[in-house]
């Protein structure tokens, strides 16, 4: 792993970038493709499930809940900042390789202005490697258990494919794969010892509460999803933000999400920009209805 002073500058990006499309085999396609575990994986609609379980891993990392707390509108204007943020990471995924890498571009101009200090007066930035790697981690593995629960088990040789096009994926942050975890038992150790030392601020979780608390009309939903989603942390970070846990709880959610699952059709069981990616490789322009289901999801 890199060292924890260690920041993505302007010439660690461009280099990262290149590296890329150095790897990338057909820019068409971009990162991945259709018969890729990434596309597999992050086209189901259920995976946003775990949108709960990532954003309280993330705010877990001190630096994180800070730049958020000090820079973010998430808790003013939470559906423009998850329009926002997935306007960005869904070209990332499905895009080709200039799309992907136009996304990322905008991304780090973004987080070249992010930074400052904690309470005890520690330095963070958005351009911090471990950061970006944490970030990184929580989405990697959120993923992979909301599909392993919703819709069925990777195998161990889909789990470690998974894993490996997931590390590509860093370099559009200006981390190198080799900084990374070699295979997923090297991710899983890192990713535990992270859940074991990461220190739940207080900053962190006032962003909680106001995050799982922002609308009273839905303010019973939310609450049931934070009890969901608190069944999903490592036993530490759901001790660090004052969660009991309830895994029957989780179980039942998980059920009800197969069966729900079974039933959608293909345009809701899928991400309107996976369908869109699909049609695209195809020589095909998207159906009114996938444009219009994207909409919802990015806005225009």
């Amino acid at each position: 792993m890199t060292s924890s002073q260690a920041r993505v500058t302007p010439e660690r990006f461009e280099a990262a970038i290149a590296e890329l499309r150095r790897r990338v085999a057909s820019p068409r396609l971009g990162l991945y493709g259709s018969g890729s575990l990434a596309w597999q994986v992050n086209r189901e609609s259920l995976v946003f499930l775990g949108a709960g379980r990532a954003t309280l891993l993330q705010l877990a990392h001190p630096g994180v809940a800070q730049a958020i707390a000090d820079h973010s509108r998430v808790t003013r204007d939470p559906l423009g900042r998850f329009r926002r943020t997935f306007a960005r990471v869904f070209p990332m995924v499905f895009g080709s390789l200039d799309e992907a890498v136009s996304a990322a571009r905008n991304l780090y101009r973004v987080h070249s202005r992010i930074e400052g200090r904690l309470p005890d007066g520690t330095p963070y930035a958005a351009t911090d490697v471990q950061a970006l790697v944490w970030v990184w981690a929580t989405l990697t593995d959120t993923a992979r258990l909301i599909y392993d629960r919703a819709v069925r088990a990777l195998t161990p040789a889909e789990l470690e494919a998974y894993y490996q096009e997931s590390r590509i994926s860093m370099l559009l942050f200006g981390v190198f794969p080799e900084e990374l975890p070699g295979s997923w038992g090297e991710f899983s150790a890192y990713f535990t010892a992270q859940a074991n030392q990461l220190t739940v601020l207080p900053v962190a979780r006032r962003l909680a509460r106001e995050l799982f608390s922002l609308s009273p009309v839905i303010r019973p939903l939310l609450s049931r999803y934070l009890r969901f989603s608190a069944a999903l942390l490592p036993e530490p970070i759901a001790r660090g933000f004052g969660y009991s846990q309830d895994p029957k709880y989780a179980d039942r959610i998980f059920q009800l999400a197969r069966r729900l699952r079974a039933v959608l059709p293909p345009p809701v069981r899928y991400l309107p920009p996976y369908l869109e990616a699909e049609a695209r490789l195809r020589g095909r322009t998207p159906d009114l209805l996938v444009r219009g289901l994207k909409v919802l999801w990015v806005g225009n």
